[in-house]
Order: C-alpha cells, then sequence, then structure tokens
C-alpha cells in the first residue's frame, strides 16, 4: 500500500490531533465526480481516502479529471488530503484503464 499525502498548508503538528467525525463510501464511474458526505463536510481538515477496486484519477485544485489526465490512485492506495479548500475541489473519476466501477471509502477528520 502507497500513502500520499496533499496538504493545504498550516497543520503541521496538529495532524496528531485530528478527530474522525463522517465516513463515506463513493462509486467512481466514467463521470467525474466529488465529495458529498452528508454530515459537516465543510467542517473537514483533512480527508482520509482509500481505493478499493480498480484504479482512479484525481485533481484537487477545482478542475475535473479525465479518465487520462489527473493524479492517479491504484486499489489499496491510501489518500490523505488536508485543508478544507483541497478537500471541497476534490474530484474523482474511473481511470481509462479500470475495467470496472471503483469504490473510495473516506473518513473525514476535523481538530
Amino acid at each position: 500500500m502507497r500513502t500520499l499525502s496533499w496538504s493545504g498548508g498550516g497543520l503541521g503538528s496538529l495532524i496528531d490531533q485530528e478527530a474522525a467525525f463522517s465516513f463515506q463510501q463513493l462509486t467512481i464511474s466514467s463521470v467525474a465526480v466529488t465529495l458529498t458526505a452528508t454530515v459537516g463536510l465543510n467542517n473537514a481538515h483533512r480527508a482520509v481516502i482509500t481505493c478499493e477496486t480498480n484504479p482512479i484519477r484525481f485533481r484537487y485544485d477545482g478542475t475535473n479529471p479525465t479518465s487520462t489526465v489527473g493524479h492517479i490512485l491504484y486499489p489499496a492506495d491510501k489518500l490523505i488530503l488536508e485543508g478544507r479548500v483541497n478537500i471541497s475541489n476534490f474530484s474523482a473519476i474511473r481511470a481509462s484503464t479500470a475495467t470496472d466501477d471503483a469504490v473510495l471509502m473516506i473518513t473525514y477528520e476535523t481538530i
């Protein structure tokens, strides 16, 4: 398993003080989707995302990825996304090499 971490800055030593408050299972298909937790998405300071099945492409700059353009996340990879703006801007799509939809497991954390 690989762990990838993108930081919105400013958290530093606060990382160890994060507390989980919401969970989401998200299916990723051939149309880009954003994170849609029903409880407190705007309060999230960090999202821990694991890819369960099939690779995805993602971006967190406010632009949707395509099936061939964006960072790639493979099954069993973990992405730690930090910062409210990065979490709000995150979007994902099934990678062109995927044979079926992908599933992400996401835990949202706050200080």
